[in-house]
């Protein structure tokens, strides 16, 4: 497991305390929140880009394509 520092001024840090609050959750717990939430959102954009470059590959590659030219 990874540490990491964040550094905020204190109207920030009671900012996101106060949003943190909201949802019953301490400023650790929602940043948590946060990171997995991006987390899913970039590898789901990962995955369909890599699907998409896949398709892609195999439509240059598809035999129909090829006879279609001649």
């Amino acid at each position: 497991m990874r540490e990491f520092v964040i550094k905020l001024n204190d109207k920030d840090y009671h900012d996101f305390m106060r949003v943190s609050n909201e949802y019953g959750l301490t400023v650790e717990e929602k940043i948590y929140e946060i990171i997995n939430y991006y987390l899913l959102i970039e590898r789901k954009r990962f995955k369909q880009e890599t699907l998409s470059q896949i398709a892609e590959n195999v439509v240059k590659r598809s035999p129909t394509r090829d006879c279609q030219s001649l």
